[in-house]
């Protein structure tokens, strides 16, 4: 009986290990929620968002509430690392953090689960060793400006991201772009639908998203013009990144030419962009 008792101990102990330490951290990231929620936000950060983050002066103020406690709680919880002699500053930290969690401000998933690390580089990086395609006499890869990585980093040129930040000429943001892929993977699959509350709600975004996509598709292989980033064909995935980028940054573009999309991601989102344009 006491053997028999060993080997189920033996047996147990990995899983009952690997449970407390996923306890352990759970409760670690409580506490670490609920302190950031009594921390002040420093008037310098609001200072300097005001200035260079276009939708926040937009925002009402239980919206700036929530925003400046899912600020404090990411930049706690994610390692910001420079690339290639890149300095990580606090206001790197801010930009990002802030631009990322707008688009969480109003959904309960979280603060980008199972994202530890972010990666800066100054500019356009290229992801391997880039060899010649012998076939065409060409680089092999092409340069990128953001990435984000399936259960892994994300990657993202501060030069992209300050040009994201200019409302007035981008309809391109690479934070909102990378960090949409981090919302699509949270159900463990990265494929342009992120978790929804509903069978119905998959059912909709399947068929609205499904259509759209195949449209654009269709009009790039004919090489037709197109109001949506060509990007945006390549795959699923890219489409749901790529139409989040236009519904923060032109959200009345996106209304005006896709209405069934800019409903989709109002109902998703639950904030307006249109407020603050």
């Amino acid at each position: 009986m006491e053997y028999q008792s060993s080997v189920v101990l033996i047996i147990l102990a990995p899983f009952l290990i690997f449970g407390m330490i996923w306890l352990s951290r759970v409760l670690k990231k409580s506490r670490l929620w609920k302190k950031t929620s009594s921390m002040e936000f420093p008037r310098e950060w609001s200072t300097i968002l005001e200035a260079k983050f276009h939708p926040y002066s937009k925002l009402k103020v239980d919206e700036k509430e929530k925003l400046h406690h899912k600020i404090l709680y990411f930049i706690q919880t994610k390692n910001f690392t420079g690339v290639a002699g890149f300095v990580i500053t606090d206001e790197v930290k801010l930009l990002i953090a802030a631009q990322a969690c707008l688009i969480i401000i109003n959904l309960k998933t979280g603060v980008f689960q199972g994202l530890n690390n972010i990666f800066i580089v100054e500019d356009a990086f290229i992801q391997n060793d880039n060899p010649i395609n012998s076939a065409t006499g060409e680089p092999l890869y092409v340069a990128r400006l953001g990435e984000a990585w399936k259960g892994g980093p994300i990657v993202l040129s501060w030069k992209a991201v300050l040009e994201g930040l200019d409302s007035q000429s981008s309809k391109s943001n690479v934070v909102y772009h990378e960090f949409t892929h981090n919302l699509d993977q949270q159900d463990g699959h990265f494929d342009g639908t992120p978790e929804l509350p509903s069978q119905g709600q998959y059912d909709r975004w399947a068929q609205i998203m499904g259509e759209e996509f195949l449209q654009l598709r269709s009009t790039v292989s004919h090489h037709h013009r197109s109001d949506i980033d060509p990007y945006g064909a390549t795959n699923e995935a890219e489409f749901f990144a790529v139409c989040s980028e236009y519904f923060f940054s032109q959200p009345s573009l996106l209304e005006r030419h896709h209405p069934n999309v800019f409903a989709l991601y109002l109902n998703y989102f639950k904030i307006d962009p249109r407020l603050w344009y």
